[in-house]
């Protein structure tokens, strides 16, 4: 897993990159130059090489890496982190995983495919598959589909135009209340696929209503982590803490309903 790229290593501040034992560093270089190590080595003893080695050297038409880089964004055009990015090279059938907002960097990723066996990550004319799968699993942008250029392959870096990503889910669903059982608090998730006017109606065994939250009108989306389900502390209307046993939940939009069971045990 490599997790930092410098594609100005030495040319730049920001080239000067820290080294830390028990990782290793690749170098991919467009053309011969020097690059300089500094510091003071630490005191692991090993018996492996430890100094900068030539892996491979290769041409224009194939590089044993390629470093794809590039954002993630949402209709409006807002960076987006926590998107889970598939970069697969069509041709060699090799796949890197990676998630926006990782290194760092708000809605940004870096992936690296590499093959130092065949020196073969990627080829001139090689087609690059890339889509984007939102948290819930349910938004995916397009499929990105690049085929490579001489220069592409020359510098090993590709950098791909942003991959806008849809927030709003195919179907309008109720999710599981976490924790549950729970005791005395717990947090309704739920996703909307349109904008509308939204409440949630707690009730008994009976049947009974204990508690209404009017959520009034919502935009479509995902209303999942506890910063945005609604969140309930086992309290009725009158600010009583409601008794243990089985309660249900429900969601209501316009048409849409949908209900679940949840457990309170004091």
């Amino acid at each position: 897993q490599f997790t930092s790229y410098l594609p100005a290593l030495g040319q730049t501040p920001a080239g000067q990159h820290p080294i830390s034992g028990s990782e290793g560093y690749i170098l991919s270089l467009a053309e011969s130059r020097s690059v300089t190590f500094r510091g003071v080595a630490w005191g692991m003893e090993t018996q492996s090489q430890v100094s900068p080695k030539q892996l491979v050297a290769y041409g224009n038409q194939r590089t044993p890496l390629l470093v794809v880089v590039g954002t993630v964004q949402d209709e409006q055009g807002k960076l987006m982190d926590s998107i889970q990015l598939r970069i697969r090279n069509r041709m060699t059938g090799q796949e890197v995983i990676q998630v926006s907002g990782r290194d760092g960097t708000r809605g940004t990723y870096t992936a690296m495919l590499t093959d130092f066996t065949h020196n073969r990550a990627a080829q001139v004319s090689d087609i690059l598959e890339v889509h984007a799968i939102a948290p819930h699993g349910k938004s995916r942008s397009p499929i990105l589909q690049i085929q490579l250029t001489p220069d592409h392959v020359r510098l090993g870096h590709l950098s791909l135009p942003p991959l806008r990503v849809s927030t709003r889910p195919q179907h309008t669903v109720l999710l599981p209340n976490i924790p549950n059982p729970f005791n005395p608090e717990t947090w309704i998730p739920y996703r909307l696929a349109e904008d509308g006017n939204v409440a949630i109606v707690i009730y008994d065994m009976a049947g009974r209503e204990i508690r209404r939250f009017h959520l009034n009108r919502q935009l479509a989306g995902v209303y999942e982590n506890k910063a945005h389900a609604l969140y309930w502390d086992g309290k009725n209307l009158s600010g009583e803490a409601v008794s243990s046993g089985i309660y249900f939940y429900s969601l209501q939009m316009d048409e849409f309903s949908q209900t679940r069971k949840m457990i309170i045990l004091r």
